[in-house]
């Protein structure tokens, strides 16, 4: 489910260490609409959540309902919507997602909207191929992105193996 975010909310910020990387993110603390979600290079900082212990994904199913922020523009949330859908071990290009998006000549607006994707395997952006067949580029790194394919291609659930 998408939500807006509130007007001021109280981002409280996040990090677990995972075999492709250190994964960050914020979450509102009274809503629990996760902001961002994202691999970085740096370590992981001090903080009250990275002191819990526990998974990623234990943190993530504390904060059920999850709510996902909505997008900057209608279209982008569409394509958010529709990457959604598209399940584990399966790839999507940018021209097929624009068309199921309801614009299918904006396949580099998908692009656009898939590079500006804040939240990480939530929304799966790495699941998005090129038309010319390789696998294209991934915000944080195309290394990571070729892992998850992977792991969804061998049957692998991404949340067990990164959380």
């Amino acid at each position: 489910m998408f939500v807006c975010s509130p007007v001021s909310p109280e981002w409280v910020p996040f990090a677990f260490s995972t075999p492709l990387g250190i994964l960050e993110g914020s979450t509102d603390s009274k809503t629990g609409i996760i902001g961002s979600l994202g691999f970085t290079d740096a370590e992981i900082p001090e903080g009250p959540a990275n002191q819990e212990g526990g998974s990623l994904l234990e943190f993530l199913i504390r904060l059920r309902p999850l709510r996902l922020p909505i997008a900057e523009q209608p279209f982008f949330q569409r394509v958010y919507e529709e990457l959604s859908e598209v399940p584990a071990g399966q790839t999507i290009t940018y021209k097929a997602l624009a068309e199921r998006a309801g614009r299918p000549s904006a396949a580099r607006a998908v692009g656009q909207a898939v590079a500006r994707n804040p939240i990480c395997l939530l929304i799966p952006c790495h699941r998005v191929l090129p038309c010319r067949g390789d696998v294209g580029n991934f915000r944080w790194g195309v290394e990571r992105k070729k892992a998850l394919l992977d792991l969804e291609k061998n049957g692998q659930d991404a949340w067990e193996v990164l959380g």
